[in-house]
């Protein structure tokens, strides 16, 4: 569940942090009672990190239902790809977390440049 609502470069987006609030609200509720340790929450993150890794690692041992859920802008990139974006910290390049299926499930790469 990643949510990202301040950003830097783009216009902020303030009813994501609600949606992701209830979306996890509801998955961990006595609705659906997925189990809170079971469910990965990153909310208006400032940098990548490691957050390749954790992604990975969440969903390596998936043997049932996994769920992949974001809330924030999107936008294409050079190669006409929708990209999911975050927010960046003071001076570094904008980053965008990016299906590319040849790769892996999903990678994070930084955005140099803007599509016009």
């Amino acid at each position: 569940m990643i949510g990202t609502w301040d950003y830097v470069h783009l216009p902020p987006v303030p009813a994501a942090a609600n949606s992701l609030n209830r979306m996890v609200s509801l998955l961990t509720g006595p609705l659906c009672a997925w189990p809170q340790d079971r469910v990965l929450v990153v909310a208006n993150e400032r940098s990548l990190g490691d957050l390749p890794d954790q992604l990975i690692t969440a969903f390596e041992d998936i043997t049932d239902i996994a769920l992949f859920y974001y809330v924030g802008h999107g936008q294409i990139d050079l190669d006409d790809q929708l990209c999911l974006s975050l927010r960046p910290r003071r001076g570094e390049s904008r980053s965008r977390l990016t299906p590319k299926p040849k790769k892996r499930p999903c990678a994070l790469e930084p955005q140099n440049s803007i599509r016009n």
